[in-house]
């Protein structure tokens, strides 16, 4: 997910030295497949991420991707052909830009954080981890799955829409749940430290001037009276209606009309808003990190004779040899 980019444009190089004792074995995945997969399932999230305008940028460029995938099979060195490795490392760019462009850099760390732990744990779970969670077996109706031991039992041509339904269905679910969590209790602790701290200097009789960006420092003017809870909202906030709820706040763009444009969960979101709640913008970043995962594996190859020898009990030893 955030390996480096070692692939030079417009050239055909793209083995790797492999520092691992293990060989890639492209024969058990289909990468094309995998981002198949992954275009049909980025479409079936409930409405999540059509609330993120990065949401089609993505559709947009696995659907890039699966395309050159489909014709480099057709050129007489597949996996070499110019046009294919050209939109893999510029679809890495484009995520790459995305990523560094997060203004919650924590909220992005959280993501990789919980992804590799929801990921392992998924891994070395045990039978008896799963009572109570019923039978999950891949069966001929495409029942759910939500255990990584069902890829081994499972035949080729199901291996890669059972790895992207454990991804979805359960990896980004957990995912995004406990990087929202782990980034609300994190901001929540820098802002009771902050505050501390301002009433402490208040105390001492020299009160810090208020400054921007800083969270607990910022008091109320004078000129400006407090509204009440009957009056309109103010500017960059507009209404947002549930089913079963009351009305809420959401921040809005300024400038912009709130059209509402309603979802499957009956929410009313508007366009050009400059925050989406925490769950979106996670699974977007998650959703980023995958795509990225797979165009890195397609673009960058390893030999399959290329594994990293043992290194022997001798190694790094001072014995003195002597030679006759």
């Amino acid at each position: 997910m955030l390996g480096k980019t070692l692939h030079i444009p417009n050239t055909f190089y793209r083995l790797l030295p492999n520092p691992t004792p293990y060989h890639w074995d492209k024969n058990f995945f289909s990468m094309r497949k995998l981002v198949k997969e992954y275009e049909d399932n980025i479409d079936d999230t409930g409405g999540l991420l059509q609330l993120d305008q990065h949401f089609m940028v993505l559709k947009n460029l696995a659907e890039k991707v699966y395309a050159a995938l489909s014709d480099d099979k057709l050129s007489p060195v597949p996996g070499y052909s110019k046009k294919l490795l050209n939109v893999l490392h510029t679809t890495l760019d484009d995520c790459d830009k995305f990523l560094k462009n997060q203004q919650k850099r924590d909220l992005l760390n959280m993501v990789v954080r919980e992804h590799i732990q929801v990921v392992m744990e998924l891994i070395n779970e045990t039978p008896e981890d799963r009572d109570g969670q019923g039978d999950d077996s891949p069966t001929e109706d495409k029942s759910p799955v939500r255990h990584f031991d069902e890829l081994s039992v499972a035949n080729p041509e199901e291996r890669q829409r059972i790895f992207m339904q454990i991804y979805f269905t359960t990896v980004l679910s957990q995912v995004m749940d406990r990087a929202v969590k782990s980034y609300n209790s994190r901001k929540g602790t820098y802002a009771s430290s902050t505050m501390e701290e301002d009433v402490f200097e208040q105390g001492r009789g020299s009160p810090s001037p208020p400054t921007p960006g800083r969270l607990g420092s910022r008091s109320p003017s004078p000129s400006r009276p407090l509204r009440s809870q009957s009056s309109s909202p103010p500017p960059g906030l507009a209404h947002r209606r549930t089913q079963s709820g009351p009305q809420l706040l959401v921040p809005t763009a300024r400038g912009t009309t709130p059209l509402s444009q309603q979802t499957q969960t009956g929410t009313e979101y508007f366009p050009g808003d400059q925050a989406h709640p925490l769950e979106v913008q996670a699974a977007t970043i998650w959703c980023t990190l995958v795509l990225r995962m797979l165009c890195w594996l397609i673009l960058h190859d390893f030999n399959r004779k290329d594994v990293q020898i043992p290194k022997s009990e001798l190694r790094g030893s001072r014995l003195p040899v002597y030679f006759a």
